[in-house]
C-alpha cells in the first residue's frame, strides 16, 4: 500500500487525529523492586517476562527506574517498529527505558489502538520514518510517531470494531496454530520413521560404537579473523542446526583458520557434521549431511564432523536422527545450564552395524518417505502465509473503515 492509498484510507470514512491530539507519553518510574518484569513481543504482545526466557534477566535492584506501564497503556519500541514491536499492555509492570509508554486518553479504545498502531498503514508510516536510516539505527523519533495521523471513529465503533478482529484474529490464530502443530508433528514423524525402519534392523544385526565407522573431529576455529591465519569460510553452528543439508547454497561466514585446522577440518562431501553442544541435553547432536565438496569451507566451533569410513553417509545421517540416537547423545551430554559432547564420549555412541550393502538401500526408503512428509510441511507453511496475510488485511481494513461491521452503524 502506498502511503497516498494510505492517506484515502484514512480519511473515506472517519476524521484524522495525530496521536499526540489523544495520548500522551508516560514517564512514571517504577520504585517498587518487585514489580513485574514486562517485555514487548510482535507475536504475543505485552506480556512478563519469563524467568527461564531469553536473556538473564536484571536483577530487581535494577528495575528500580525502568517505566511503569499500566493495563490500557501503548508499549512502543521505537527500534522494531517495523517488525510489529508496538502493542497494548494488559498489565501493570516494569519496562526497560528503550521502550516508550504511552496513557491513551478517554477518546481512544486501547484495543483499537493496538491493531490500529500494528496494522500495515500504520507500518508503512514507520517505514517512511525510517527510510533515510542506516541498519543500525532503525529507530523511530519520538516526535514522527506522535505527529501519525490515525483514525478516530467514535468510540463505541472503535470498541465494536477491536471486538470484531479479536474475534476474527483468534480464529485465525487458532487456525495457524493447529497447521504449526502439524508441521511439528511432521518434524518428530521423521525421528519416529527412521527408528521404526530401523529398530528391527537392530534386533536382527546389533550396533557398533561410532568411532568403529566414522573418523571423529572435533573443531577449535573460533569466528575471529586473524592476521597470522589464512582466510576461510566458515561453516558455523546456525548453519548445521537450521540445515538438514549442507552445500554451496549457503552463506558462509567469512573467518581464518592455520594451516593444520584447515587440513583437518575442512567439510567434504558425506561428511555428517554435528551440533556438540546446546543449552537442554535432548536438543544436542542435531546433524546435517554435506551434499557436495566445498573447498575453502571450514568447520567451525562448537560442532564436530563424522568422516564415515565403513558407513555409508546417508545411513549414518539417518541413524542419528533416529530417536534411539538421539537419546544416546543426550545421555552422554554432560552439564548443569549448558550441556556438551566431549569427543570420548561421543565415539561411544551405538549406531546400527547393518550391512553396507543394505544401508544406501535402507537410508533411500526413509529419505523417501521424508521427502513426502516436507512437501506436506510446505504446503502447510504456505497456508500459513496466506493466513498471515489474511489477518493483516483483516486488520487494515477494519481499522481504516474499509470493512463494512454489522455492529458498526455506518
Amino acid at each position: 500500500m502506498t502511503y497516498l492509498a494510505i492517506e484515502q484510507a484514512l480519511s473515506n470514512r472517519w476524521p484524522k487525529v495525530e496521536f499526540r491530539r489523544v495520548a500522551r507519553i508516560r514517564r512514571e518510574t517504577n520504585s517498587r523492586s518487585e514489580e513485574t518484569l514486562l517485555a514487548l513481543s510482535a507475536y504475543t504482545g505485552v506480556r512478563p517476562r519469563p524467568e527461564d526466557g531469553g536473556n538473564q534477566l536484571p536483577s530487581k535492584e535494577t528495575i528500580t527506574g525502568y517505566w511503569v506501564a499500566r493495563p490500557g497503556d501503548l508499549v512502543f519500541n521505537p527500534m522494531w517498529a517495523l517488525e510489529g514491536g508496538v502493542a497494548v499492555s494488559e498489565y501493570r509492570g516494569a519496562l526497560s527505558t528503550a521502550y516508550r509508554v504511552y496513557d491513551l486518553g478517554p477518546a481512544i479504545a486501547p484495543r483499537f489502538a493496538h491493531y490500529y498502531f500494528r496494522s500495515r498503514p500504520a507500518i508503512e508510516q514507520y517505514r517512511l520514518m525510517v527510510r533515510c536510516l542506516t541498519t543500525s539505527d532503525r529507530s523511530v523519533s519520538r516526535e514522527d510517531f506522535e505527529a501519525m495521523p490515525m483514525p478516530l471513529p467514535p468510540r463505541d465503533v472503535q470498541q465494536a470494531i477491536a471486538d470484531y478482529l479479536d474475534t476474527e484474529t483468534a480464529r485465525i490464530d487458532a487456525l495457524i496454530s493447529k497447521k504449526q502443530r502439524m508441521i511439528e508433528l511432521t518434524e518428530v514423524r521423521v525421528e519416529s520413521l527412521a527408528g521404526e525402519i530401523l529398530d528391527p534392523l537392530i534386533s536382527i544385526y546389533g550396533e557398533v560404537p561410532l568411532k568403529a565407522v566414522a573418523q571423529l573431529r572435533v573443531s577449535n576455529v573460533d569466528k575471529k579473523t586473524k592476521d597470522d591465519e589464512s582466510a576461510v569460510l566458515l561453516c558455523n553452528y546456525t548453519d548445521v542446526y537450521y540445515n538438514p543439508r549442507i552445500d554451496s547454497s549457503l552463506e558462509f561466514m567469512s573467518a581464518s583458520a592455520d594451516t593444520k585446522q584447515i587440513e583437518r577440518l575442512t567439510i567434504k562431501k558425506g561428511d555428517v557434521l554435528i551440533t556438540k553442544d546446546s543449552e537442554t541435553a535432548d536438543d544436542i547432536a542435531v546433524p546435517a549431511l554435506v551434499a557436495e565438496d566445498l573447498p575453502g569451507v571450514v568447520l567451525g566451533y562448537h560442532l564436530a564432523m563424522l568422516r564415515p569410513f565403513a558407513v555409508d553417509s546417508l545411513f549414518l545421517y539417518w541413524s542419528i536422527r533416529s530417536r534411539r540416537a538421539r537419546d544416546a547423545f543426550a545421555l552422554a551430554a554432560s552439564g548443569v545450564t549448558r550441556f556438551g559432547l566431549r569427543q570420548d564420549a561421543m565415539s561411544r555412541v551405538p549406531v546400527p552395524a547393518v550391512p553396507l550393502r543394505e544401508q544406501r538401500i535402507v537410508a533411500e526408503k526413509i529419505e523417501s518417505e521424508v521427502v513426502r512428509g516436507r512437501e506436506v510441511a510446505k504446503r502447510l507453511l504456505s497456508q500459513i502465509a496466506l493466513l498471515r496475510e489474511r489477518r493483516q488485511a483483516l486488520i487494515t481494513e477494519a481499522v481504516t473503515g474499509q470493512l463494512d461491521i454489522p455492529e458498526v452503524a455506518a
